[in-house]
């Protein structure tokens, strides 16, 4: 018998739309089919699927592989104790008869092999820094861009380091999410991001996946990075934590990272990313804080304020209550380094392929081993769909909204080309269409900072 080791980690990238077709889902399941070189009867399969993604994507892939009569199929996805949302549940009565699916708590395994590759472990911080790490990552969120202008709007950033990453391309998306969350781009926009952009802690070789190989930049507009720049924690001594965003479900690298770098933290997330940690037996240091119900804010604006006020005082708690910190930071640590090992007898138990090298760069992240051929043509039909779907959404919104005196229209183009007086009924009324009046606000900024 051979074990052959198939990862569709970068079925992530794909929107469920694009596989509602089976023919795509049997072209991605051909092409994964032909790199496996023993008889079929003969192959034990495990397929990778980490990331959180909507099962269905995977499902239909799954479908098709199962019949082909391999000896036995093992599914290893994400645990759902690491989740915060519920996993989509997997349906399909012909992969659950042949597939066993594994759960396995991924990010704390591949956190600490991703340390070990840049240093050796344990790490001990320089309690003497004195700063903070807030690591962006892609910057156009609430979590990452929104706190980072509050500090800046405080005269914070002295206390804080920062990541920047890949700056200039992501611009464009720093300006939506002003516009989309505010209504505005902010009058000191410029001087602010170019303040955070020169002082930022820089990856001397940061990367896009999208610039992983020439035939990706066409087609992923996306800002996944592939090397999480773990040395930018010895640039401080304690971690703005910064998961996706506030209605997130993931405990991701972004966290574990920090515990496994002994970093205290303040968390800009949801409550329940705090509740799942204290569930896990992890410490999350709110008890020391002057706000120490932050996290439970329902109002935006004030939460910020109580997370910028608590950033404000950290250090000095730092320094009043050391020895019991760094005893919360030794727990966080040991108690992840236990959960990696645990993974670890996992996957040695499950099968020899399952190894550091196949598992710590995913397909998502270095599309090695992945047809990028094939993903390219149906990254470029998938494009296509989701442009007709917009504009089916845009239609039935259009007359949902609709005054009696107001013109029939067939797309979004024909929108641009109604008179003033319609257009903006819909802006002032209805605050419609959303995505074009963020446009507007974006447009206005670039002609006017020409």
């Amino acid at each position: 018998m051979t074990d052959h080791l198939m990862d569709l980690s970068y079925v992530y990238l794909f929107n469920d739309i694009i596989l509602t077709s089976d023919k795509h889902a049997a072209g991605l399941a051909e092409s994964e089919l032909s790199k496996i070189h023993s008889p079929i009867s003969e192959t034990n399969l495990f397929i990778v699927a980490l990331p959180e993604f909507t099962y269905y994507s995977l499902e239909k892939i799954l479908e098709h592989l199962v019949i082909k009569g391999f000896n036995s199929i093992t599914l290893i996805v994400q645990h759902t104790k690491n989740l915060i949302r519920p996993v989509p549940r997997i349906n399909s009565k012909s992969v659950l008869e042949k597939c066993k699916v594994v759960p396995i708590t991924y990010h704390p395994w591949c956190c600490l092999k991703a340390i070990e590759e840049k240093t050796k472990l344990p790490i001990e911080p320089n309690w003497n820094i004195k700063k903070g790490l807030l690591r962006t990552g892609s910057l156009n969120r609430y979590t990452r861009i929104g706190i980072l202008k509050e500090l800046y709007n405080h005269d914070l950033l002295d206390k804080i380091v920062w990541t920047f990453p890949k700056s200039e391309s992501q611009k464009i998306s720093i300006l939506n999410y002003f516009a989309e969350s505010a209504g505005m781009i902010p009058e000191d926009f410029d001087e602010f991001y170019n303040y955070c952009s020169t002082q930022a802690i820089t990856n001397k070789t940061p990367q896009l996946i999208r610039d992983v190989d020439p035939r990706l930049s066409s087609c992923l507009q996306n800002q996944f990075f592939t090397d999480w720049f773990v040395e930018s924690f010895q640039h401080a001594n304690f971690s703005i934590i910064s998961e996706s965003d506030f209605a997130y479900g993931a405990i991701s690298e972004k966290t574990y990272l920090t515990l496994l770098h002994k970093h205290p933290f303040i968390i800009v997330n949801s409550p329940q990313q705090i509740q799942l940690l204290k569930s896990l037996g992890f410490r999350t240091f709110e008890n020391y804080l002057p706000f120490d119900q932050y996290i439970y804010v329902e109002d935006n604006q004030l939460r910020l304020d109580q997370i910028v006020a608590n950033i404000r005082e950290f250090q000095k708690i730092i320094e009043s209550h050391r020895q019991e910190i760094v005893a919360d930071t030794e727990h966080n640590y040991n108690l992840c380094i236990e959960m990696a090992h645990e993974t670890e007898t996992q996957f040695n138990n499950l099968s020899t392929v399952l190894t550091a090298d196949n598992l710590l760069h995913l397909n998502y992240l270095t599309f090695s081993n992945v047809d990028i051929d094939l993903f390219v043509q149906y990254k470029t039909q998938e494009k296509i769909l989701l442009e007709q779907k917009q504009q089916e959404d845009f239609i039935a919104k259009y007359r949902i909204y609709k005054g009696a005196d107001w013109p029939e229209i067939q797309n979004m183009a024909d929108f641009e080309q109604l008179p003033e007086w319609v257009k903006q009924e819909a802006k002032t009324k209805f605050n419609f269409p959303r995505d074009l009046i963020n446009r507007d606000i974006i447009n206005v900024y670039l002609q006017n900072n020409h």
